[in-house]
């Protein structure tokens, strides 16, 4: 895989939710269709549009994350960003 395609993208090209769909579909070959995108850039609107397609993201809940898996991220107790859990050379990444 070419991570680095996918390193430096601007936000206003594409969110956190939008790089993780980009990344599950091209890497990985899941389709999700559309999701409901944020109304604006805040993080308030971020996490309602991260609530509201938790169960198009979420397969399985796991105790421990596997490569590849999606990453769902707290900020001050609220859903607010999602990634890409990467595991490369024995080291752990999120892309996001």
């Amino acid at each position: 895989m070419n991570y680095d395609q996918y390193i430096g993208i601007p936000y206003k090209e594409a969110n956190c939710a939008d790089l993780a769909i980009m990344f599950q579909e091209k890497e990985f070959g899941k389709k999700y269709g559309e999701y409901v995108k944020p109304e604006c850039k805040s993080p308030f609107a971020l996490s309602l549009a991260v609530k509201r397609n938790l169960m198009d993201f979420m397969e399985d809940r796991l105790s421990l994350p596997k490569h590849g898996c999606a990453a769902l991220l707290l900020c001050r107790g609220r859903l607010s960003h999602i990634g890409t859990y990467l595991r490369i050379n024995d080291q752990d990444f999120i892309l996001h």
